[in-house]
């Protein structure tokens, strides 16, 4: 490899270190500014921002261990990672079950304000902050026991990841089903169904407005007869 080869692989390596300590900071300040924003008198006891504090606490957690430990790996020449049995397990298992929260958490969002928005007063009853603590505790609780499997099956070989097989083809459907396609997919329909809900609120006020100015007509009307 010439002097040239390696100064540009050099300069690639601590580029990717910067970025990296650069997204890490800007993350850890964005959660930051969201759980300030979400922890204030006048959103606590509103579902939706406690839906978002919660994910941002879950963001922050990943960034900062998540974040931290790949740098050390990466591009600090770290080997605990990949040497150390139960720190590949727990990394692994905590990090998949962040991330999975966080990104359910958000569907959870998606589906509260679809719910704020519905005609339907039994709708809007699911739009709730007490409600919205019973659906984060039984989502974690699902989401903690179906991590299980990541405790047994990643291994460091040589690098942290799952074993060769049937579990590691079951790992990568399980990130793009129910990771990806599946909530993704969900919160485009709430999405698209809290569009509706709004469009029918306007036509809804549209129509009131309309009666209560036909009204107020033909009362003038009738008095200036009269």
């Amino acid at each position: 490899m010439g002097s040239s080869e390696l100064d540009l692989q050099l300069a690639t390596n601590w580029m990717t270190t910067i970025s990296l300590f650069i997204l890490i900071f800007l993350g850890v300040f964005g959660c930051l500014c969201n759980i300030i924003i979400f922890t204030s008198k006048k959103l606590k006891k509103n579902s939706c921002a406690l839906y978002f504090l919660c994910t941002a606490l879950c963001d922050l957690f990943i960034l900062c261990f998540g974040g931290i430990s790949r740098i050390a790996t990466e591009h600090f020449g770290s080997t605990f990672l990949n040497q150390n049995q139960v720190f590949c397990k727990i990394r692994s298992y905590l990090m998949t079950t962040f991330s999975t929260i966080a990104i359910y958490l958000v569907l959870m969002t998606a589906a509260d304000r679809c719910m704020a928005t519905s005609v339907h007063v039994r709708y809007r009853a699911f739009s709730q902050i007490k409600i919205a603590y019973r659906v984060i505790l039984i989502t974690v609780i699902i989401i903690i026991a179906l991590n299980v499997p990541v405790l047994i099956f990643f291994n460091p070989q040589p690098t942290c990841i799952p074993q060769p097989g049937i579990y590691s083809l079951f790992y990568s459907i399980y990130l793009i089903v129910l990771t990806g396609i599946l909530p993704d997919g969900l919160i485009l329909i709430f999405t698209l169904w809290t569009v509706h809900h709004a469009k029918n609120l306007r036509l809804r006020i549209a129509a009131n407005t309309a009666r209560q100015r036909f009204r107020q007509r033909m009362e003038t009307h009738f008095v200036t007869v009269s």
